[in-house]
């Protein structure tokens, strides 16, 4: 009787080591798989946070063009306003040009008929 109440508890230890041993297993596989679970996870985390990265910098880029677009327009517009001044400037001149010399020639002439008014009278 001894003996087989030794074996019967030998039975259990040894259904009970194997109990333990599938549950540290079951606990083992559960553990891998929530690791594996998590690397995917951060992977994905990872390969999204590339994404908007690569998505930032090539917003970044196409802001730095259009700015510098913006810049090379209003570097234009200001050459465009100064050649527009610079010609106004110089027909402006030219006007006053011209008005000086009608002047200068009305000057000439009234000079001129002074000139022959008084001939005439010193001659006459």
């Amino acid at each position: 009787a001894a003996a087989a109440e030794e074996a019967e508890a030998a039975a259990r230890a040894a259904d009970e080591a194997r109990l333990a041993e599938i549950s540290s297993g079951r606990a083992l596989a559960r553990r891998a798989r929530l690791d594996e679970l998590q690397a995917t996870h951060l992977s994905r985390l990872r390969h999204e946070a590339a994404e908007a990265a690569g998505a930032a910098a090539e917003d970044a880029a196409e802001d730095a063009e259009a700015e510098a677009e913006a810049e090379e327009g209003l570097v234009r517009a200001v050459v465009v306003a100064v050649v527009r001044r610079a010609v106004f400037g110089a027909r402006e001149a030219a006007v006053e040009a011209r008005l000086a010399a009608a002047a200068s020639l009305s000057a000439a002439a009234e000079l001129a008929a002074n000139e022959h008014r008084l001939a005439r009278g010193v001659f006459s």
